[in-house]
Formats: structure tokens, sequence, C-alpha cells
């Protein structure tokens, strides 16, 4: 596994930087407001059943219900939405004339409103829908999801009048695990794009738990053919699932379709990938029952784990000799990375969350290379908590212990576990609080850096790309110019954010993924950090302007202009007016051309 950290140019660093000045919007003759048509849009609400997570309930938040589409021409953007009855309405604005025209173009399968009253199903059932999801993978097609476990693919036509109408051509149902306890699995779409004639597309779902996890799933299908008459029908095929306990902010699909590459503060499990067709000889099935035996054998830990106290330590087993340079070893707050590359071993634990918070400055590791043995030793935050185990999902790595403390521990587990008398009819029953039944989840609000996961076709992790100790900010809009290419993302850096790209390379067969720095805006992470209300916080990809979106007022607009100056604009933008509306997504529809979709109107800002 190839392994790099983001770099930042010192020399794209404005250290001179003073702050913003506020400069007025010409609303007047930059500004347009257009009501939908229908009803206002109302954002669907979860059904009583079930209970939203912390994480699920923050990927809601950042969820922007306007898609952007592909521009017409330089002049005539798109945008898409689904409405109240599940109509998929394409939103083209003209810039020259900044008119906005709504065009129904589909619509979807509605959701049903609740569960009868007759069914009970368990509380981990992942019943509640999602929302409504739309990716446009080229001009005239549209991937479509209704939230409920069915995606379509839309194909956009215009006629001689410049009306625009589509048919859905292809639809397929998602099965998830197969586990759920309900089908098709409510999704949500995180990427999709068209490689040839296959579609491959990211969407997730919700494990069903108790706790919050989330199932990460590549899928792919064909491109339908034909003359578009009518609708296809196809099974979704999964290449592979990750599972982790949040959903990604950053999610992007490499131009081969053969790479996904996902952000997070958080690690993924592989629960699922796709089979491998294997062609074996006669003297090759010998070898294979022989492995078949050997696998029977039960498989040796990874490696060895002790506490005491607030003390842990941990130890692999390495080949002698290991040089130090061979090992690279990170510690945060609250995650483990450690990578060994070296003859005749590949140690891999990519950014694996612990079962609970360290002391960064007290934790350290150190190697032995004469016997070939790695130590880490983590101090624990909380002296008197003892870990079950060394990471939050558990591998089945047992603590080391000996075996005076074992027969000691066994003796005071006995002491409070002893059987009643037959004679008490009834043991005594502890109270427990009716919010004990409610998803309990590690919030961690002071931030963990973000961590980028390169998975192959076959869901192998192949690159991974740390930020240096760095959180996320913002993403990229997509580029209207080149919606092929990645859209780059915003890393916090002491007051700044920092713009890194990321760019594809290949040797031969083989794809990297290389992050490059490629601007700065100077004082963003402070200033994101002193709003109190910041929904979606976008960069644009020209590098121009950074915006963060209020979820029912404001929006504010802090340009760049690339040079090294004391100050820079910003703008201040009334979206709402004052009105109790919700402010419900934001896309990039052309250059320099905002649109911002609220829950009575599209609002287009002109930033030339």
């Amino acid at each position: 596994m190839i392994t790099q950290t983001l770099t930042h140019d010192q020399d794209l660093i404005n250290v001179a930087f003073e702050g913003y000045k506020l400069k007025t919007f010409p609303e007047e003759t930059r500004l347009s407001r257009t009501p939908i048509p229908g009803d206002p849009l109302q954002v669907t609400q979860h059904s009583s059943q079930t209970r939203i997570g912390f994480r699920e309930l923050q990927a809601r938040v950042r969820f922007s219900h306007l898609a952007d589409g592909y521009p017409i021409n330089d002049q005539t953007g798109t945008a898409f939405y689904v409405d109240t009855e599940y109509n998929v309405v394409m939103v083209v604005y003209d810039k020259s004339s900044q008119e906005t025209k709504f065009h129904i173009i589909g619509q979807l399968t509605r959701p049903l409103n609740n569960v009868p009253s007759y069914v009970e199903p368990e509380i981990t059932v992942p019943l509640d829908p999602h929302y409504p999801s739309l990716i446009a993978i080229g001009q005239n097609l549209l991937v479509a999801a209704n939230g409920v476990g069915d995606l379509e693919i839309i194909c956009i036509n215009q006629s001689a009048n410049g009306t625009f109408s589509g048919c859905s051509v292809l639809s397929g149902h998602y099965e998830g695990e197969g586990n759920e306890g309900v089908s098709p699995v409510p999704f949500g779409l995180l990427a999709a794009r068209r490689v040839e004639d296959r579609i491959v597309a990211v969407v997730y779902s919700r494990v069903a738990e108790v706790a919050s996890k989330f199932n990460i799933a590549t899928v792919e299908m064909n491109v339908p053919t034909g003359n578009y008459t009518s609708t296809q029908h196809e099974i979704l095929k999964v290449l592979h699932v990750q599972r982790g306990p949040e959903v990604p902010v950053y999610v992007a699909i490499t131009k081969d379709g053969n790479h996904c590459i996902l952000g997070s503060e958080s690690s993924y499990e592989n629960i699922h990938e796709e089979p491998k067709t294997m062609i074996i000889d006669s003297d090759e099935e010998e070898k294979e029952d022989s492995n078949q035996n050997n696998d029977e054998q039960p498989k040796k830990a990874p490696y060895e784990w002790t506490q005491d106290g607030s003390d842990i330590t941990i130890q692999f087993t390495i080949p002698q000799n290991t040089p130090k340079s061979a090992i690279a070893c990170n510690l945060t707050h609250q995650h483990l990375s450690l990578v060994v590359q070296a003859e005749d071993v590949n140690l891999s634990f990519p950014y694996n969350k612990l079962w609970g918070p360290i002391s960064v400055q007290d934790s350290t590791w150190t190697i032995d290379r004469a016997k070939g043995v790695l130590s880490i030793f983590l101090t624990k935050q909380d002296e008197h908590a003892r870990w079950p185990h060394v990471f939050d999902m558990d591998d089945q790595v047992l603590e080391s212990v000996e075996k005076e403390r074992l027969a000691e521990m066994t003796a005071r587990l006995a002491k409070f576990t002893t059987d009643y008398p037959e004679s008490q009819s009834q043991q005594p029953e502890i109270a427990s609080h009716p919010a004990a039944t409610d998803m309990d989840e590690d919030v961690d609000e002071a931030g963990q850096p973000i961590h980028f996961l390169v998975y192959n076709r076959f869901g192998h992790l192949v690159e991974e790309i740390f930020s240096g100790g760095r959180e996320w900010l913002s993403n990229g809009f997509r580029d209207p110019d080149n919606k092929n290419g990645l859209a780059s993302v915003g890393v916090k850096m002491d007051v700044d954010g920092l713009v890194f790209g990321f760019e594809e390379k290949r040797d031969g067969v083989a794809t990297t993924i290389e992050g490059v720095h490629r601007a700065t805006f100077s004082a963003f992470a402070f200033v994101q950090a002193s709003k109190r209300d910041s929904r979606f916080v976008r960069h644009d990809p020209y590098n121009n302007f950074a915006v963060i979106v209020e979820s029912s007022r404001n929006a504010y607009i802090y340009h760049r202009t690339g040079t090294r100056v004391n100050t820079e604009a910003q703008t201040l933008i009334d979206l709402t007016q004052g009105h109790d509306t919700s402010v419900l997504g934001v896309q990039l529809i052309l250059k320099n051309v905002l649109m911002v979709l609220t829950e009575t109107e599209v609002i287009t800002l002109i930033l030339d």
C-alpha cells in the first residue's frame, strides 16, 4: 500500500494577510429570484420508529438538495432538485437574460408514508428513507435515487422549442447485505460517474445495528442501450462495501472508474469484495487442497497487547533488523496509523480508531531490531477505563493476561455473578432510564484530522493520503468546464484554509493519486469557525472564492485575488430576507455563477 502526506507550499501562504473588508454586492444587477413551481419544498422528516444518530444527522445536514448539471453552453447552466411530489425538476438558467425556467423531466417512485400498525420491526431495521439524491453524469443522463432503495437513470431530451423532458431508461434496486430486514435497502448517492459502457456509483446505507454505522458501497450497472423507448431493469452489481462509523465528507471516483476515494475522520472495514474468477489446473488443485487444510488452523493474532491502569502496550512481531525508515507510525487523540513496508512483511493498520481517547504527548513507540519487536505505548486519558479491545471495531484480539492476573479477575467476576438461591423467586431488577435504549455515539466535538483512502475495484486499500493532522474544512464545487476531474478539498491549517487538488498519475497499468496544494484562502478556517451556522461550506474550483451558506439566512462570499495582498473582499448576501424559510442547497452552475435553492425559490448570484 502506498502512503503519502499532504504537504503545503509555503509560497502559497500569505503571512502578511490582515483580514477581509466588506464589499457591497450589487443585487439589482447580479441577483435574481425565481419562485419554484408548485408547493414549497419540505424536507422529508424521519419516522418515529427509529432514532437518527448524530453521525447520520450530520450527513443529512450537509446534504445539498440541489444537484449541479452540465452546462448547455457558456451562458446557460443547469441544476436539478426533487419536489414534494417526487418530480425531478430541471432548472435552466440563462446568464445573459438572467432568466430561470423549470422543466419536469421525470418522477421517482414515492416511498410509503409509514410502516403498517400490525408490523413491529426491530429497532435496528434501517426503515427511514434517505433524501432523494441526483447526480448528472452527462448532458443527457442523470442518476436518480428516491431514498428508499430504488435507482433510476433518466435520459434528458430537448425539443425544438427549447423545452426539456425526460424518461427513465434504466432502473435498479439496492439489496444491501441482505440482513437489514428490509428490501430494497434505503440509500443515498455519494458519487457517480459514467465510464464508457458502464456507470459506477458510490452509495451509503445504515447498518442494521443499534449504534450508527454505515456501509459505503461501490456499485456498477451497464449503460442502457437502444433507442430509450422503454425502461430496462437491472440488478446493481456490488463491487465492494466499506463499513465505518460515519459517512465520508469527500467521495470521488477516478476517471477509469476503477478506484474510489473516501475522505473521512474514521477508518473503514472491507466487508464485501467482488469475487475474482480463478482458473486452477490439476497441479494447483493439489496446492489449493493443502492450503485449505492449512486454513483450518487458527490464525495467529497480528499483535499482542496488555494494559495496566492508564498504560497500554501493543507489540508486533516484525523481521529482525527491519530499518526504522520502513515504519510509519502516527498517533492522534483517538486514532492509530501503522504501516510497515519491508522485506517479508507488509503490516498495515490504516488510521484505525482506538477504543478510547489517549494522551498523544504521553504515548510513543519503539523498535527492538535485534529481537524483531515493534512496541507501541499508549496512555489512556481515563486511567479508570478498562479497554475490552484495542480498536473501536473489535478485531477479536484478546488481551494477553498472565495466569495469576487471570485467576484474580475470574474470582472477582464470580463474586458479582453468583446465582441467586432457588428460594428467591425474583431477582432484583436494575432500573433503566428510557434513554438508555437510544443509540449512544462517540461524538468528538474537537474534530479529528481527515485522511483519504483509495480503494481499487476489488475493495482493497491501495493508497492512504494523510492530511498531516489537518481537519476537513470544505469541498470544492465540480468544475462546470471539466466535470470529469476530481473535486478539490479544503483543510484547516492554523487560521487558513488550504485547497488541495487530486491528480491521477498512471505508471503502466497502476494508478496513484497525488494531492497537490493549489491555493490558500487566508484566514478562512478562522472565519468558518467563528460562524454559529455554516450549513454549506464550499470553494470555487478556480479558487476565486469560498462560500459559507447558513441554514436559513445569509451567504458569505470570501474572495481571493491570488496575490499577496493584505486584505481581501467579503460579500454578505441576505438570501431569505428575514422570511422563515430554509436554505436547502447550493451549486456552481457556470463559472462564477452560484445557484441557491430555498423552500420557496431559486436564487442565482453572478460573482464576476
